[in-house]
């Protein structure tokens, strides 16, 4: 399943980042991303055996009639 991601989430998507990325984002990165970035559009993907694990997510930037990838993993 896909949903918008939570401020409970980012504990997991860090957990995500350092295990898919030689430099991961930082919680601080991540949360700006969620609650300060007025472009920023994040989802998780969760388990569909784990209701709230996460196994991946994205996050894009959207602008008027543009999408940018900021970052995915899974």
């Amino acid at each position: 399943m896909i949903r918008a991601m939570r401020k409970e989430d980012l504990e997991q998507i860090a957990a995500l980042e350092k295990q898919c990325f030689s430099d991961p984002w930082p919680l601080d990165s991540l949360l700006y991303e969620l609650e300060g970035n007025p472009f920023s559009t994040p989802y998780v993907l969760l388990d569909e055996q784990e209701e709230n694990k996460i196994i991946g997510y994205a996050h894009l930037w959207v602008t008027f009639e543009q999408a940018q990838l900021a970052n995915i993993a899974i």
